[in-house]
């Protein structure tokens, strides 16, 4: 039975078959790659088990291949070259696939880091009070919403989404908070000849990172201020904002006010908000000024999804929700991730949902979850999991060039400091020029814009244990395809 299984997986019949699903794989993988991104492709795919299984049967293939041509003849050492040298390849391929190391770092401009950013995800709890980690629970490695089930320091870990897009829903806070108008949370829709955004802004502190009290969209500059706020805003030209007594305070010059209120105070010009398009939004109400009429404008919206014209190139906005006891909250929808000029575009937010003491929660990998249960209090965190290197990388420059008469990134590269072990090296990172150093390649991978323009760098960082074996396999692949070109020619003259 085994030898009739051995002449089947070692037959050429298997082998193109085996190939042909590895081919299929490999075309459909490079399309799911294009769209989706890499990182969908290796959890739809490439590091899945059918995927590895096929992987396994080609090497058994090309191992019995072999061993059935046993013993050695002459005229077959440059054949047995050859499947020795791709037997290797596959082993190399497996160090690497279970000891290696990819991931990514991402630097801002001359601040340093040792963390690599891997793949996989987990789910971190912590205490607020010790700071101790008292859970790092690794998620599955999926490319869809996976149902988990499993109970771990009194919290039930439910699902689990690897791509998705936040949708706005209102809900109550999950702490107790009184009611107040320094809590409020409002929705807007925002319009003009270019754009139309529902634009989402909350005082709420369990909801302001998510949905802070200020945007900019172009030239245009939204901020957000408690309800209370709009008689002093609109009678004074200069503003105070206490941020601890949640006290607005108006003068009529800058030189009238104290040094002794200066403290935790933001101070407001509006002479300065002239100067570009400005809409101060206080719920129900909002003031701008009107360049036209060199007049300071009021909004009220006395009923919801009446637009109100703006003077902005056709600029109009109207509220759709004003809310004092709910609180906007980003509800992660699972879906495809989209991919464009090598960064995901859509499906970013991964996302886990819990449930503590009978109520279920969201914690995604932009906003974590601070929570009190067990008289204590916790944060709980959806991170990816990391590697620390043993040296540091700090960013000293990034430049990028753009195609001719286009916004399109041309190349971009990054200009880097290392120090290792007391002394300091300087490298320069870009397309096809890799740095390396004690086993870590580091690759320009991509970029990302700050809000003030700057940008800072992510660098694909790369271990291989199994590159030495991989090149080995490639050589004797090489060698062997030689020595069976010529050992077959020989015989031919002969005969």
């Amino acid at each position: 039975m085994l030898s009739l299984i051995e002449k089947y997986i070692g037959s050429l019949k298997f082998a193109v078959i085996i190939l042909s699903i590895f081919t299929i794989c490999m075309i459909a993988g490079t399309f799911i790659e294009s769209f989706f991104g890499a990182d969908f492709a290796n959890r739809a795919l490439y590091k899945t088990t059918p995927f590895i299984l096929v992987q396994f049967f080609m090497c058994l293939s090309i191992l019995f291949a072999a061993t059935l041509r046993l013993p050695p003849k002459k005229r077959l050492y440059g054949f047995y070259t050859i499947h020795s040298g791709l037997l290797i390849i596959g082993i190399g391929a497996v160090i690497t696939f279970i000891a290696g190391v990819d991931g990514q770092m991402n630097l801002n401009i001359n601040e340093s880091s040792r963390e690599v950013s891997l793949n996989t995800d987990i789910f971190r709890l912590r205490s607020l009070k010790s700071k101790a980690i008292l859970v790092d629970y690794k998620l599955p490695y999926s490319f869809r919403a996976t149902d988990i089930n499993e109970t771990i320091h009194n919290i039930k870990i439910l699902k689990f989404i690897p791509y998705a897009k936040s949708k706005i829903m209102w809900a109550s806070p999950v702490n107790d908070y009184k009611k107040s108008e320094f809590n409020s949370s409002t929705q807007y829709l925002f319009k003009n000849s270019f754009a139309k955004e529902m634009i989402t802004m909350s005082l709420h502190p369990e909801a302001i990172n998510d949905f802070p009290d200020h945007l900019a969209m172009g030239p245009l500059n939204f901020r957000y201020f408690p309800k209370s706020f709009f008689e002093c805003f609109k009678k004074n030209n200069i503003i105070t904002l206490n941020k601890i007594t949640n006290q607005c305070l108006g003068y009529n010059s800058i030189r009238n006010i104290s040094i002794s209120v200066l403290t935790d105070v933001e101070i407001i010009d509006k002479s300065e908000l002239k100067k570009t398009p400005y809409l101060a939004l206080f719920g129900e109400q909002a003031i701008y000024y009107d360049k036209n009429s060199d007049d300071w404008r009021e909004i009220h919206f006395t009923q919801l999804n009446n637009p109100y014209q703006l003077p902005w190139m056709g600029a109009e906005i109207s509220m759709l929700k004003n809310e004092n006891e709910l609180l906007p909250i980003n509800y992660p929808e699972s879906i495809l991730p989209i991919q464009k000029r090598g960064r995901l575009i859509s499906g970013d937010v991964k996302a886990i949902q819990i449930e503590i003491h009978g109520k279920e929660y969201w914690v995604t990998n932009y906003s974590p979850l601070a929570l009190r249960f067990n008289n204590e209090e916790f944060l709980m965190s959806l991170e990816p999991e990391k590697v620390i290197l043993p040296f540091e990388v700090s960013l000293s420059e990034f430049k990028m060039e753009r195609d001719p008469g286009t916004n399109n990134p041309a190349s971009f590269e990054s200009y880097v400091k290392v120090f290792n072990k007391g002394s300091m090296e300087k490298a320069h990172i870009y397309m096809n020029n890799p740095f390396k150093l004690e086993g870590y390649t580091f690759y320009q991978a991509s970029y990302s814009e700050n809000n003030d323009g700057s940008y800072n760098s992510t660098l694909a960082v790369n271990v291989d244990q199994g590159r030495s074996l991989k090149y080995f396999g490639s050589l004797m692949l090489v060698l062997g395809s030689i020595w069976h070109f010529r050992l077959n020619r020989k015989r031919k003259k002969k005969e």
